[in-house]
């Protein structure tokens, strides 16, 4: 799965700021749960990012 956003864009849909939204990314990406290409998210691991709803 993949996602084309902006990191403004993601944190208003995550209802949250885009200081904790990149903090949290950045934590996803050092535990290969996610890859960013560009713009591009790239989901390797969705049950973690499920879990944080």
């Amino acid at each position: 799965m993949s996602i084309d956003t902006n990191k403004k864009d993601l944190a208003s849909l995550l209802n949250t700021t885009r200081e904790t939204e990149s903090r949290r990314l950045s934590a996803f990406q050092r535990e290969r749960d996610i890859e960013m290409i560009g713009k591009r998210m790239i989901i390797k691991n969705y049950d973690a990012l499920e879990n944080l709803l």
